[in-house]
């Protein structure tokens, strides 16, 4: 007879994601509709990276969208945190300030396995 041993290993993601990293997650000109979280979103946030820390301090957050500042000066960086429930990446037609989003789920494949995705 034999037995069979399953052993479960929990790998727990932290620390900070590189600005490599993020530039392989990263889809630019695209945004996530849906799975918004409350308030929305947070204006004059002056950087994706700020609005990556926001994320990762929301254990409900699974992606987020950057919306970076106007270029007709409009309004100052605003970050969208999604939660479950978000549509997949769909092109952003503002050619002003064209979305980017960014999958909690493809940064964490990256630094566990190396597997960018696309």
């Amino acid at each position: 007879m034999f037995r069979l041993a399953v052993l479960l290993v929990t790998v727990t993601v932290t620390g900070a994601y590189s600005p490599a990293d993020i530039k392989i997650c990263r889809k630019e000109g695209h945004k996530l509709r849906g799975g918004r979280m409350v308030p929305g979103y947070t204006g004059g946030v002056p950087t994706i990276e700020a609005c990556l820390k926001s994320c990762l301090a929301n254990s409900a957050c699974k992606a987020l969208v950057y919306k970076p500042k106007s270029q007709d000066g409009s309004f100052l960086g605003r970050c969208y945190l999604k939660a479950d429930g978000y549509a997949a990446p769909s092109p952003d037609p503002d050619t002003d300030a064209p979305s980017q989003s960014l999958e909690m789920g493809c940064l964490k494949a990256l630094k566990m396995w190396g597997i960018k995705c696309t």
